[in-house]
């Protein structure tokens, strides 16, 4: 165990063990969060009711991680999402797949290796162009989000 400098007179001095190049920090200080590993295969899909032929993985969710969520969609052919809005921000990566995605007046294509950010509040929506699904890592904030569905998918 390792004890870093005191980060103010608020906060204990942080301890942590030193694992590879990774720092693993006292589950006392940090509550219930703990280093996270497991394979994407295990993770159930869901599917997205306001899409069309899409679904999602939650694959570290707000119990598992404190500040972000990362979540996998993937959506067949011809599916998508609606136009809607969140009350908070996406940043998303695209793992395979086209597809069209409208933000706010913009529309643009995208494919892998591409990355979108879509700020907090900002209506947009999704068609896969196919011919393969569209798959993208979305990392939202852990945060209450409002969605509203502004359009039919």
């Amino acid at each position: 165990m390792v004890t870093l400098a005191n980060v103010g007179a608020e906060h204990p001095p942080l301890k942590c063990q030193i694992r590879g190049k990774f720092l693993l920090f006292d589950p006392d200080y940090l509550g219930v969060y703990t280093m996270l590993h497991k394979n994407a295969d295990e993770v159930c899909f869901k599917k997205v009711d306001a899409g069309s032929n899409t679904e999602l993985q939650v694959l570290i969710g707000p119990e598992e991680a404190p500040n972000f969520c990362m979540r996998r969609f993937v959506m067949k052919p011809g599916g998508g999402m609606p136009e809607h809005t969140n009350t908070v921000e996406h940043q998303q990566y695209v793992l395979g797949g086209n597809a069209k995605i409208g933000i706010g007046s913009e529309v643009i294509e995208v494919s892998r290796d591409d990355v979108i950010f879509i700020p907090a509040g900002v209506a947009h929506w999704y068609e896969s162009l196919g011919p393969e699904n569209f798959e993208f890592i979305c990392m939202v904030p852990n945060s209450p989000d409002k969605i509203e569905i502004l359009g039919n998918c």
